[in-house]
């Protein structure tokens, strides 16, 4: 997990986070923080553990901890985060060693977070993890959050 860590310490990894951060501090509902990305990075190890698929775990943490790096641009500027993080993902992915195709499967994951429309299993997994990781069935902000209802489904429910 050497270079996930060397994410964790990436210069750009902490402002773009700080970033979400300053953009957030007034949101009442889900956050895109560091325990959300580890929350999808956890989720997701384990659900390749229980089904066996086998993913490189760095693969794992690697594209859980930069899939929202750069949600604040979408709060701010209305620039889909799903497309804006990868630009910054590339770019940390290789200061961090990851080499082209471990990049371009990590950045596939990013782009498919959101829709889940990828066959690739790091992809796939990423969206579920995303998707299962929050915890909308006890969020005091439930009643005002315009997810559809079927969206805040507990994680066992999924």
């Amino acid at each position: 997990m050497t270079r996930v860590n060397e994410i964790l310490r990436h210069p750009s990894f902490i402002e773009n986070l700080a970033k979400n951060a300053e953009s957030e501090r007034e949101r009442v509902f889900c956050k895109h923080d560091i325990t959300h990305l580890l929350n999808v990075a956890r989720v997701a190890q384990l659900a390749n553990l229980q089904q066996g698929l086998g993913l490189n775990c760095e693969h794992i943490y690697a594209a859980a901890l930069l899939h929202d790096i750069t949600k604040w641009l979408q709060q701010q500027q209305d620039i889909p985060h799903h497309e804006s993080a990868l630009p910054v993902a590339q770019a940390i992915l290789a200061d961090c060693g990851f080499d082209e195709t471990e990049r371009e499967a990590i950045c596939n994951a990013i782009y498919h977070h959101r829709k889940g429309k990828s066959d690739e299993a790091l992809a796939k997994v990423i969206f579920m993890a995303d998707k299962s990781s929050r915890t909308c069935f006890v969020c005091a902000a439930r009643e005002l959050c315009k997810k559809k209802e079927d969206k805040k489904l507990a994680f066992l429910e999924r």
